[in-house]
């Protein structure tokens, strides 16, 4: 048998809401929350309406069934004859269509036959009983074959503490009737207009806020397809407006990173083709006898030297390519950094000697022992050592400092070399920059070595930092984590 629970619908309804535009969800959900809102307070005011023209029309009745008590009790003491008091009432009732039925069960009963209303002269016996005991009752029942309303007060007729009769004042409520109907059709309508405005409006809002996402929308693509160039206009600065500035501030980033990815490729053509295109002379020339054999040895070691420095390259680059990614872990261990100084020194000693330098140490003491690796460390301070010795001229000087404060440890290696202008020390950390033309370089590199040192002192969780003079020097000053055990 087929299955007709309408809530099998539902997951279907909602898979087709999820299909549709920004723009009509918001339209459609302003519409359901505008039409909910609307019809409430709708229904709220119409029923305040009608309890307040009730409790008007209660209070009218209450207070002609008060005045016709008077003068009914002005009839029991003699003061009114019962002709006057007749005509009273019978005035009273022609002149504001109201039915005044008085009833007293010993020697009075009155109802007059222009206004009757039997039916409304029905109290419930719990009704009657609260009149009895003083207490004023108003219902209101339907009355006759069409239905209508009338409004019915029951008073307590009594005098000198005696219950003498009962006063049941009617009135139809044929105003309430006529005059209430058009005021709730304005209510509805002015709903109605309140809920098409606000469609106008939220159709106008909706569109403000999905344009712009369809312009993101459209430049992610472009992004996607290689157009690093394409922007978003920027038109606001709400939550859409700082999506479109953080999707230019992408933009820009990516297109930087393609440009560096270009420049990279570029670095290492150029790195790789010196080399190799020096290999394949010396090696072409010696294949074709065109070098003589006094001077194979020494065209044979200038290849040696630029397959050492092809090799140094490649190398450099593995070691660049494996710290940058998320799987580089460092070897930790107990590193006493003054004793990884000392090293490096001994292993760079033939270059410093080779370029007269003098060399000054100042320790700290005792030892500092930190938590390091001991190989990437001995590589950082190779590097900074190599880059002094290759900028600073012969007879100059190379310090090595080392000291601990604020829970670091901090060493500065500084030259006297040549200095790097100002313009190019943010670019020194970047791969393959160079400035061998502008600071007369005497020996080639990589182009990669500060680069490596940046990326292995961040990765021992410290920083460095660079300090220049053109003509008077360089300082490099590496800080570390450091722990008093």
């Amino acid at each position: 048998m087929r299955n007709t629970n309408r809530w099998t619908d539902v997951p279907s309804f909602l898979k087709k809401l999820a299909t549709l535009s920004l723009t009509k969800k918001l339209v459609l959900s302003s519409l359901v929350i505008t039409f909910i809102a609307l019809a409430g307070a709708s229904l709220l005011v119409t029923r305040l309406l009608g309890n307040y023209y009730l409790h008007v029309k209660e209070a009218s009745l209450v207070q002609e069934g008060e005045a016709a008590r008077q003068q009914f009790i002005g009839y029991l003491r003699g003061q009114t004859s019962l002709a006057k008091l007749q005509e009273l009432f019978k005035d009273k009732e022609h002149l504001q269509n109201i039915e005044i039925v008085i009833n007293n069960q010993d020697h009075f009963e009155k109802k007059l036959d222009p206004f009757r209303h039997p039916e409304s002269n029905e109290y419930t016996p719990s009704e009657l009983a609260r009149v009895y005991r003083g207490q004023i009752v108003t219902k209101v029942a339907m009355i006759g074959p069409n239905q209508y309303p009338v409004i019915s007060v029951g008073l307590p007729l009594t005098l000198n503490g005696h219950l003498e009769g009962v006063i049941s004042i009617h009135s139809p409520l044929y105003d309430f009737m006529h005059a209430l109907p058009p005021i709730y059709r304005l209510i509805w309508l002015t709903a109605l207009s309140a809920m098409l405005g606000a469609t106008v409006l939220t159709v106008w809002v909706s569109r403000k806020i999905s344009r712009p996402l369809r312009d993101l929308h459209e430049a992610a693509l472009d992004l996607a397809g290689g157009n690093l160039e394409r922007r978003v206009k920027l038109s606001s600065r709400d939550e859409v407006g700082q999506l479109g500035t953080a999707f230019n501030y992408m933009a820009s980033k990516l297109n930087d990173l393609e440009q560096t990815r270009r420049d990279f490729l570029a670095s290492v053509s150029h790195e790789l083709r010196s080399p190799l295109t020096s290999l394949r002379g010396f090696l072409q020339a010696i294949v074709d006898d065109a070098v003589p054999i006094d001077k194979r040895e020494h065209y044979l070691n200038i290849a040696l030297a630029e397959t050492n420095r092809l090799t140094r390259l490649v190398n450099e680059l593995l070691d660049c390519a494996s710290m940058q990614s998320p799987d580089f872990r460092l070897t930790l261990g107990e590193v006493n950094l003054n004793e990884v100084i000392r090293r490096v020194l001994a292993k760079m000693e033939p270059h410093i000697v080779a370029q007269e330098l003098d060399v000054e140490v100042s320790f700290c003491q005792p030892e500092p022992l930190i938590s390091g690796d001991w190989d990437r460390l001995q590589q950082v301070f190779v590097n900074l050592v190599d880059n002094a010795v290759s900028f600073t001229p012969p007879g100059g000087k190379l310090s090595f400092r080392t000291e601990i404060k604020a829970g670091f440890l901090r060493v500065a290696v500084t030259d006297t070399g040549i200095g790097i202008p100002p313009d190019e020390l943010p670019k020194i950390w970047e791969r393959f920059h160079k400035v061998d033309k502008a600071r007369g370089r005497t020996r080639c590199g990589t182009g990669l070595g500060l680069c490596i040192t940046k990326h292995l002192v961040e990765a021992h969780g410290g920083k460095i930092e660079v300090e220049s003079e053109i003509d008077k020097g360089t300082t490099f000053t590496v800080t570390l984590p450091f722990s008093r055990r």
